[in-house]
């Protein structure tokens, strides 16, 4: 049985699209994904639903080009990250990722630009210090595409990053990222 559909329009926004799904403890549930917004295109968005369907709130990141959301975590405290990917007229692509508090208020944002190009982050794992791990690719001068992990710690600055060149082709892609018990992270 169906216990609740919602479906998401905004109030300025002409489509919108879902990424991925959290569920927190107590049973709300968190979607993030991509809106059109008319005035600033696309737009990352994240709704909280309470249990029972009801919408609790959204959070919207917006800059002038496009933005969209790729992966949503929750973490013990209640709080949201969301990880995605922003453009730049400058830089190109590049990864973001938000802190929200347990209300949907933002807390920080890091916006992660490995070289000037075509870079995108596809997932996420958050750890019990309040930090993410985000894995994705980046287009550099030396080979059309690597991939990447990169941490960000609990005040959002880059704690780390690691590279990891293509072997057999020009271009690879790190799309999904776990770590297990011991703080190991596997792509």
């Amino acid at each position: 049985d169906t216990a609740w559909v919602r479906m998401y329009s905004g109030d300025t926004h002409a489509s919108s699209r879902a990424s991925k799904v959290a569920v927190d403890r107590d049973g709300c549930v968190f979607v993030c994904g991509t809106v059109a917004n008319v005035a600033t295109g696309d737009d990352l968005i994240v709704l909280k639903y309470s249990s029972h369907g009801e919408l609790l709130w959204e959070a919207i990141y917006s800059t002038p080009l496009k933005d969209e959301a790729v992966d949503v975590e929750i973490s013990d405290d209640g709080g949201v990250f969301v990880a995605g990917n922003t453009v730049s007229p400058v830089t190109g692509s590049n990864w973001v990722i938000v802190r929200l508090d347990s209300l949907g208020e933002a807390l920080w944002t890091h916006v992660y630009d490995a070289f000037s190009g075509d870079d995108r982050c596809y997932a996420m794992e958050i750890d019990e210090s309040g930090g993410a791990y985000l894995a994705g690719s980046a287009t550099c001068p030396a080979t059309e595409s690597e991939y990447k992990v990169v941490n960000i710690n609990s005040e959002g600055d880059l704690a780390w990053q690691s590279s990891f060149p293509p072997t057999l082709s020009t271009t690879d892609v790190a799309i999904e990222l776990r770590r297990d018990g011991e703080g190991h992270i596997f792509v």
